[in-house]
């Protein structure tokens, strides 16, 4: 009985976790503008900005992330807390992921 009460809070826990982030997301995203396009090299082109396949630029004061996966035409989105196995480092200090200990 303990195991089944145990699962119901489990995902209680994560219907209101997927709920919130569906709440902020989209506020988030309305905050920033992005102009996003591929050029013939492989790039992103990030709101006038060229980034090449892999890399990552932060956006503040979002404390958001994203990253050029221009090879899939498409760039990653990433938010806090940051993923499990991220090997991204911050491009200046207090940037994406070091900047999610102030928004959790």
């Amino acid at each position: 009985m303990e195991a089944s009460s145990n699962r119901n809070m489990k995902k209680g826990i994560f219907l209101l976790t997927v709920l919130g982030l569906m709440l902020t997301c989209p506020m988030i995203a309305a905050q920033i503008n992005i102009n996003l396009t591929f050029d013939d090299k492989g790039n992103c082109i990030f709101n006038s900005l060229e980034v090449r396949e892999g890399r990552m630029v932060s956006v503040s004061p979002s404390c958001v992330a994203f990253v050029c996966k221009a090879s899939e035409l498409r760039m990653e989105l990433l938010g806090c807390p940051e993923p499990i196995g991220s090997a991204y480092t911050p491009s200046h200090p207090k940037g994406w992921p070091d900047c999610c200990d102030d928004w959790v």
